[in-house]
């Protein structure tokens, strides 16, 4: 069985006790939700009848007031009591406070009323130009100010340099961006900065940072790969080119020399420059 044959059983497979599985699983929960509504039933025919029960359990009304009893006999004179004292009279203290009533509702919006005419136009306003910073004086707020190419407004009245908190960044000064140097072959010994391009194995390698690292690694991004193509196609065999001119014989005299081409030309050659300077090379001269 090839390994695709054996990767679609194993599909096939998987599905399936997927199926089983997830089938399993909603009967389950069909079950328990069906056990819940017959348990919902149930407690709400309970609630029903005890309502029903408490009703029938309330108290009967006020039966009607019987008749006046007859009157009972005089009694004894009591002795009299000492006299008291004078009493005194004393302010009565204040009531306390009632508590703080509802809060009303909120009452129904009033009508819009009628657009108002348009009003004069105003006079034209003007921009102060910032001007270059300068310790000796006070900035009041709204002023622009510039400082090494940037441009600052003054939130307050200052005479405090910016960047401070009393100033707002309006435009910041930018930076040159780097565009990476050439460095030739890469050498683990060098220090590389970010965009640092180098030469690897015949690729180029561009730095993703400062300190990039090994190479290749985490720190390099490829720039330029090498490929190496397929031979070509033999070519056609040329004609044959002329004869070339060869050395037929050669003659020593003293300190020169004389050959004798193949074309019958006669060159000669005088050798003393080059033996006096391997004399002087030799001895260090």
């Amino acid at each position: 069985m090839t390994a695709r044959a054996q990767l679609e059983l194993l599909a096939l497979t998987i599905g399936k006790r997927f199926a089983e599985e997830r089938a399993t699983l909603h009967k389950t929960v069909t079950d328990a939700m069906r056990e819940l509504a017959e348990l919902g039933t149930e407690v709400r025919a309970s609630i029903a009848l005890v309502a029903v029960a408490r009703s029938a359990l309330k108290d009967g009304a006020d039966g009607a007031p019987g008749p006046p009893g007859p009157p009972g006999a005089n009694g004894k004179d009591g002795e009299n009591g000492q006299d008291g004292k004078a009493g005194e009279s004393i302010a009565g203290a204040p009531g306390e406070a009632g508590a703080k009533g509802d809060k009303g509702d909120r009452g129904d919006p009033g009508e819009r009323g009628d657009r108002g005419e348009t009003g004069a136009e105003g006079p034209r306003g003007s921009f102060d130009a910032p001007e270059e910073w300068n310790e000796s004086r006070i900035y009041y707020q709204g002023q622009l100010a510039f400082i090494e190419g940037s441009t600052y407004c003054a939130r307050r009245d200052t005479a405090r340099r910016p960047p401070h908190g009393d100033w707002s960044p309006v435009a910041l000064a930018g930076r040159d961006g780097r565009t990476g140097d050439p460095r030739g072959g890469w050498d683990p010994n060098e220090r590389y900065l970010k965009l640092d391009r180098v030469t690897h194995n015949g690729s180029e390698w561009i730095a993703r940072q400062d300190e990039p690292g090994a190479l290749p690694g985490a720190g390099w991004m490829l720039g330029a790969q090498r490929r190496v193509g397929r031979p070509g196609e033999r070519g056609e065999r040329g004609e044959q080119g002329p004869q070339g001119i060869g050395i037929k014989g050669a003659e020593l005299e003293e300190w020169s020399i004389r050959l004798e081409l193949s074309d019958g030309r006669t060159i000669g050659l005088d050798l003393r420059p080059l033996f006096e300077r391997y004399t002087r090379e030799r001895d260090g001269r």
